[in-house]
């Protein structure tokens, strides 16, 4: 009876542990909030379901002119949240973050998001 109930916990463990490894790095967060209208940002913020390699990954803001310069990318307190720090506060006008990400598991996963400023 004991090598039945082992039997079964193995084969539950086999079944569940895949699940938890291919979990992927999604988007679960941003400010300016996914399609909100900001007042001239000079900071942006994005936070992922689970950690990612920030040297693997790419953040890219287009605007009204095109690619925005100044940007640089870092940690906003662990390896979740990615904050964008802007040279200058952005104008008027509708902006695009185009994101890949490297989850620590070395998954990627990609999107965009929109948002405006005023």
């Amino acid at each position: 009876m004991i090598r039945v109930k082992i039997l079964i916990l193995s084969v539950l463990l086999i079944i569940g542990v895949p699940a938890i490894a291919f979990a992927h790095a999604h988007l679960v967060s941003s400010s300016p909030a996914v399609g909100a209208t900001a007042s001239a940002p000079t900071n942006l913020e994005m936070t992922f379901s689970e950690g990612i390699e920030l040297g693997l990954s790419k953040f890219e803001l287009t605007g009204p002119t095109g690619l925005v310069g100044g940007v640089s990318v870092a940690f906003g307190g662990d390896n979740k949240t990615v904050q964008l720090h802007l040279s200058a506060p952005l104008p008027a006008g509708s902006y695009t973050i185009r994101w890949h990400v490297v989850s620590v598991d070395t998954h990627r996963t990609e999107g965009t998001f929109s948002f405006s400023v005023k």
